[in-house]
């Protein structure tokens, strides 16, 4: 494994952990010490012991729910802040402050795949030219047609998905909606 001690790109830096990853997979294999111009860089496998992971760096955009019937489940339990008691201050707040609360209990379901909708998925494989879909109307379709092309030419076991909070956020989203939508996840992830 080669890599530089100062990395000067988000591929880069990824790069070199999914180096760190690989050598901790498979740490029972022959190891030896490297050098590169920059120095000593640790432990890495020697390359005949080692398969080349295929990297799908991928982000994803979401946007909040326009179904009505959830707006309305939201708009039920928002209510007055409990440091209020006064009726005529919990009237005031209904009538002033409870649209804003409702509209950001709606906004924030952009972050919730049970509710929130996938409107673009961006990704690239390895340095290759960066692929997106997107379409704000049919998040089904969306999918559908990202599963179509991540479904081939990805081998399930030797891909590393790689991401910013791409376990935190991206893939635990895009697997609820595959769920709410009723569409198998593509193996990969």
């Amino acid at each position: 494994l080669t890599a530089h001690r100062a990395p000067k790109s988000g591929r880069q830096i990824a790069a070199l952990m999914i180096s760190q990853t690989i050598w901790r997979h498979f740490k029972n294999a022959p190891r030896s010490i490297r050098r590169s111009e920059d120095g000593p860089i640790g432990p890495s496998i020697c390359p005949s012991q080692r398969k080349k992971a295929m990297n799908l760096f991928i982000d994803i955009e979401t946007m909040p729910t326009d179904r009505q019937d959830v707006r309305e489940l939201l708009a039920s339990k928002v209510t007055h802040p409990g440091t209020i008691s006064k009726s005529e201050t919990i009237a005031k707040w209904n009538e002033e402050s409870r649209p804003t609360a409702i509209e950001d209990a709606v906004s924030k379901t952009g972050l919730d795949g049970t509710f929130g909708r996938v409107c673009v998925i961006g990704w690239a494989i390895d340095d290759g030219e960066v692929e997106t879909l997107q379409s704000a109307d049919d998040e089904e379709s969306l999918l559908r047609a990202f599963v179509d092309r991540v479904n081939t030419g990805f081998p399930p076991f030797e891909t590393c998905v790689v991401g910013h909070n791409v376990s935190g956020f991206d893939l635990r989203f895009l697997v609820q909606r595959f769920i709410v939508n009723n569409i198998r996840p593509p193996s990969v992830i």
